[in-house]
C-alpha cells in the first residue's frame, strides 16, 4: 500500500508571514524605532557629555597638545566607511604601531571617556548605541 504525500498549499492570509513580508516591515518599524530612540538618548545626555568632553579636550591639550580629537576609519553597514571621532589619548611617534601614552592617556583610556565623541557618530547614523552583535546574540537559538 502506498501512500501519496500532497504539498501543503499556504492559506491566503498568512501568505505575507511566510514569505517573510511581514517580518521584513517589522525589522524596519524597530530600525525607525530603534534610530528615534538613539537620537533621543544623544539629545537627553547631550549637556553633561559636551561639558566632559570640552574638560577632557582641555586637558589633553594641556598634556598633549594639537590635535585633540582623532578621526579613525571605521567600516560600518553595508561596507561603509566612516570616520570615528575620539579624544587623542596617545603621543605622536612615528614608526610604533602602539605609541607612548601619558598618566591622563591612561586614565581616559581605560575609563573609556574618549570614547564620548562618538555619540556624535550616533547622532549622525554612523554608529549605533546598540550593537548588532549583542541583537544577534540576544535570539534564542532552537
Amino acid at each position: 500500500m502506498t501512500q501519496h504525500i500532497t504539498q501543503p498549499t499556504i492559506p491566503p492570509e498568512t501568505a505575507e508571514f511566510s514569505t517573510g513580508a511581514i517580518g521584513n516591515e517589522a525589522s524596519q518599524s524597530y530600525a525607525k524605532v530603534k534610530r528615534l530612540g538613539e537620537v533621543f538618548v544623544v539629545i537627553a545626555v547631550a549637556p553633561p557629555v559636551l561639558l566632559t568632553i570640552a574638560l577632557l579636550a582641555l586637558a589633553v591639550l594641556w598634556s598633549l597638545g594639537r590635535p585633540v580629537l582623532v578621526l579613525q576609519e571605521r567600516v560600518g553597514r553595508g561596507g561603509r566607511v566612516f570616520k570615528q571621532l575620539k579624544l587623542r589619548t596617545r603621543l605622536v611617534s612615528s614608526g610604533s604601531e602602539h605609541p607612548p601614552t601619558t598618566a591622563l592617556g591612561r586614565f581616559v583610556e581605560n575609563s573609556h571617556l574618549a570614547e564620548l565623541p562618538q555619540l556624535w557618530n550616533v547622532a549622525v547614523g554612523d554608529l549605533s548605541i546598540v550593537d548588532p552583535s549583542f541583537e544577534a546574540t540576544d535570539k534564542v537559538r532552537l
